[in-house]
């Protein structure tokens, strides 16, 4: 846990201090080309074409080894999931290459869906940004998941330690939160929920500014619909699959 929370403390700091020095380094806040471009209008404004463009070139190569980490664990469960039998056409995602000893299958399915989205921010913005703001507030709403039933159990008395004398393997004590585990939990829930609903509200002038488009509008407020909606009939279907079939006494 110290290790964690430096690692975030640190990561929130440093996070703050871009933005800030942004900020400060903008040639202007008014004109809306911070709002547009960025950091990158940024670092071109203040330290010229040349030595910004070799720090934004830096810039894609570690969001390049980002992505590349965040495929591979797609990969990862892609293939698990299928396994397990939990995806359309799982015998072949989950067919291994007898040579490589990689699920070949996974992989091309990751890369192809990721380019596909990258083509689709060039020919439609406003569709990118929809699929991407969803994508966050699925985030956002799995943390929830968590911290949720997480606070339920820390209400009812049932977040304990049973079967371990509060020490892990070494000796040392394990960590808590103490008499602070509720208010940190429930902020936790409650920022998420927020940032939720905010992501998800269908702002016109955001997610459909030159109009005509209700869909880009209201995308994640569908989807999270609809994804409700399915995810209620399979489990009803689930259920009645799995009910007991009462025996017939023999006549």
């Amino acid at each position: 846990p110290r290790t964690i929370l430096t690692a975030l403390g640190a990561a929130g700091l440093l996070g703050g201090l871009i933005v800030l020095g942004g900020l400060l380094a903008a040639p202007s806040l008014t004109d809306g080309r911070l709002a547009v471009d960025g950091l990158s209008y940024v670092l071109t404004s203040s330290l010229g074409d040349g030595v910004g463009k070799v720090l934004l070139a830096d810039v894609v190569v570690a969001i390049a080894v980002a992505t590349l980490a965040i495929q591979t664990a797609a990969c990862r469960m892609l293939f698990s999931m299928a396994r397990d039998q939990q995806l359309p056409f799982s015998s072949r995602l989950a067919r291994v290459n007898p040579r490589t000893g990689m699920p070949t299958a996974p992989a091309l399915v990751v890369g192809v869906l990721a380019a596909a989205l990258l083509l689709l921010n060039f020919a439609s913005p406003e569709a990118f940004l929809a699929i991407g703001t969803t994508c966050i507030v699925m985030l956002y709403l799995a943390y929830a998941m968590v911290t949720g039933p997480l606070l339920v159990a820390r209400l009812r008395g049932r977040f304990t330690t049973d079967g371990t004398d509060g020490t892990d393997e070494t000796g040392a004590p394990l960590f808590s939160l103490g008499r602070w585990g509720v208010p940190v939990n429930a902020l936790a829930l409650v920022y998420g929920l927020l940032m939720a609903v905010n992501l998800a509200w269908p702002r016109a002038a955001v997610y459909d500014p030159a109009g005509g488009h209700w869909y880009f509008q209201w995308f994640t407020v569908l989807f999270l619909g609809v994804t409700v909606a399915a995810g209620v009939a399979y489990r009803a279907r689930k259920a009645r699959a799995t009910l007991p079939v009462e025996a017939v006494a023999p006549a």
